[in-house]
């Protein structure tokens, strides 16, 4: 304008100083509007989903149907969770068969030794986007999100999470490993890369939805047991040789160091059962063997270390019991 207008030099400054201070003051304005108006933003935000504005984004689904006031604590995840191979529930329906839960199970233990009405919604083949967050179509059923029917015990004091393998596709990777000599080829790694990268998305959205469940319960993330150990002994039968069980046994740990982290960043309790002495070809194992119904998957007695690592957590100081609030 100053050299359309053929100004002096001193009304030029003038003007250049006057439009530096109109600028300014709409620049300060904007920020003093986003500062202000961020924090209720925010709030809203209950995901990295939300956040970053995923096109993957998993579909928040509210919760449906009566109120399950009587229930203390509520199990979700996968066939560990659900106890499969193992003896079914007292009076099982469709439901229940169909995602192979179980009367053996770490949930049903957790009911019996204290006295709490849990509510196991664990299925085999269950992940986080397909049985957790979003409906799974399973047994030829379309069963709801597990973490929708949680949000309707609204009493509950506790949710315990086992989740992971399925969305890894673990049973293919151990199935790989028994028809290949050394499974840590490049494809494979890149492969778990992949999928652990994805895994971990979901995961993150996975906890920050339990961290804003209205009733503020305890959450207690279970990382997984070593069904392995060191040595192949009876696995040898199956193909699995020394080196693939390193590689196994170095991707359930990676796993399992994904599942803590992500448990610590929101105060979260993870404990790892303890199976050391009763892997899969030890005398008194806690994992069934290649012949079972579902091979290595807890057993009874599996299921019940479980329980005894979710119970120390529970245990721990300033943790809630079931019937107890955290408000």
């Amino acid at each position: 304008m100053a050299g359309w207008r053929r100004l002096p030099l001193k009304s030029t400054l003038k003007l250049l100083a006057a439009g530096l201070v109109v600028a300014e003051a709409i620049n300060v304005g904007a920020i003093m509007a986003t500062t202000y108006t961020a924090p209720s933003l925010l709030r809203q935000v209950h995901s990295l989903n939300d956040l970053v504005g995923s096109e993957t984004q998993l579909p928040h689904i509210h919760p449906t149907g009566k109120p399950l006031r009587r229930i203390q604590a509520v199990v979700i995840g996968d066939s560990t969770a659900a106890g499969a191979g193992l003896a079914p529930v007292t009076g099982a329906s469709n439901t229940d068969r169909a995602c192979g839960r179980s009367a053996d199970s770490y949930a049903a233990d957790l009911s019996a030794t204290n006295g709490w009405r849990v509510l196991n919604l664990a299925c085999d083949g269950a992940t986080i986007s397909n049985g957790l967050l979003g409906p799974q179509q399973h047994g030829g059923r379309l069963l709801p999100p597990q973490l929708a029917v949680a949000e309707r015990a609204k009493n509950a004091s506790v949710v315990i999470v086992s989740v992971g393998a399925d969305d890894l596709n673990w049973a293919a990777m151990v199935r790989y490993c028994a028809i290949t000599p050394h499974c840590n080829d490049r494809a494979t790694a890149a492969y778990f890369q992949q999928q652990l990268a994805s895994f971990s998305k979901n995961y993150l959205d996975l906890l920050s939805r339990l961290a804003a469940l209205p009733s503020h319960p305890q959450v207690i993330i279970n990382r997984y047991y070593d069904p392995f150990g060191t040595e192949p002994g009876c696995l040898s039968q199956a193909g699995l040789t020394t080196p693939s069980l390193q590689t196994l046994t170095s991707r359930l740990q990676t796993l399992n160091a994904v599942l803590a982290k992500g448990a610590v960043q929101f105060r979260f309790s993870s404990p790892q059962p303890d199976f050391t002495g009763h892997q899969l070809c030890t005398s008194q194992p806690y994992v069934q063997g290649l012949s079972a119904a579902a091979p290595f998957h807890p057993t009874v007695l599996g299921q019940l270390a479980i329980a005894l690592a979710d119970q120390a957590a529970l245990n721990q100081p300033g943790a809630l019991r079931p019937g107890q609030t955290g408000a």
